[in-house]
């Protein structure tokens, strides 16, 4: 999986039990610039910012390609089908 790129990169912060989280921070000064991580109402990854910042369509391209690989890499591990289960689980419940 691709992490580094022209002007930013992507450090793994935390893996939950069927998904990560990775930070995205610049490669000038380190800062973080914000969050890609599961955003269950869409059931997919997500980019969260941390701060204001501008962003270049270019690295707006690479903040895009790395959740697509980020979206891959979770299909392909089989958590996708288990979060929505355990989704669909959750929403059972709360029906009963």
């Amino acid at each position: 999986m691709k992490t580094d790129y022209k002007f930013i990169n992507f450090k793994e912060i935390r893996e939950n039990p069927k998904t990560k989280v990775w930070s995205c921070c610049n490669n000038t000064h380190d800062t973080e610039l914000g969050i890609v991580k599961w955003y269950p109402a869409w059931r997919r990854y997500c980019y969260f910012p941390t701060i204001p910042a501008a962003y270049s369509s270019d690295c707006l391209e690479d903040i895009n390609s790395f959740i697509k690989q980020a979206e891959e890499l979770h299909k392909s591990s089989g958590s996708a089908e288990s979060v929505l289960d355990h989704e669909e689980h959750e929403e059972r419940e709360e029906k009963i």
